[in-house]
């Protein structure tokens, strides 16, 4: 709403729907901090949250835990049935994620076929047993065609002590056991490992 006075005392107001506008300003910014394909989000946006999870759990002294889930095979099923096949499985995998969110936590597609999920304040056997129950639901979700069977999922888990943190130290311990599980013969989740005060 504009108002303009005029010289005789009068006005003159001007009304402006500005809904288009809004619509707009608000899609740039969720494509700033979004994964477009996923709709999750995105690695800044999940690294600002992270981040500011361990800042609390430091004051709180309460943990923060991190799984990392990595598709398995995700480049055979890429190549074997084309993108259109392999985005439909991404895409099924982060509506997993989404059903398993608390109110505090944040679901990430970090890049390609790699996930990231930031749990609030839990135990490390409450951690590891979400990062179980997403394993089972997504190798539960219909099989890929031929023989290639249901699409699988790793994981590797670390819990943030309650002492200072970083993004890149809590993933870095998560990747380790990411690899592990997928050494391991994929499929499975290894963690969470505790991150110990010094």
């Amino acid at each position: 709403v504009r108002t303009n006075r005029l010289p005789n005392g009068g006005m003159v107001r001007t009304f402006t729907d500005i809904t288009e506008r809004k619509t707009s300003e608000e899609a740039i910014r969720r494509a700033a901090t979004h994964d477009p394909l996923t709709g999750l989000a995105n690695r800044t946006l999940f690294q600002a949250r992270l981040e500011e999870a361990l800042a609390n759990a430091e004051a709180s002294r309460s943990g923060v835990g991190l799984l990392l889930l990595d598709l398995d095979d995700f480049k055979t099923i890429n190549d074997r049935f084309g993108h259109a096949i392999g985005d439909e499985v991404l895409v099924r995998f982060a509506a997993i994620l989404s059903r398993t969110l608390g109110p505090e936590d944040v679901a990430a597609r970090l890049g390609g076929e790699e996930f990231c999920l930031l749990v609030h304040a839990t135990t490390a056997a409450a951690v590891h047993a979400l990062a179980e129950n997403i394993r089972l639901e997504f190798s539960g979700t219909d099989p890929l065609p031929g023989d290639f069977g249901p699409p699988t999922v790793s994981a590797g888990i670390a819990i943030a002590s309650p002492r200072p943190e970083t993004f890149d130290e809590l993933l870095r311990a998560a990747d380790e056991l990411l690899y592990r599980a997928k050494d391991a013969g994929r499929n499975r989740v290894h963690g969470p490992e505790l991150r110990l005060v010094a």
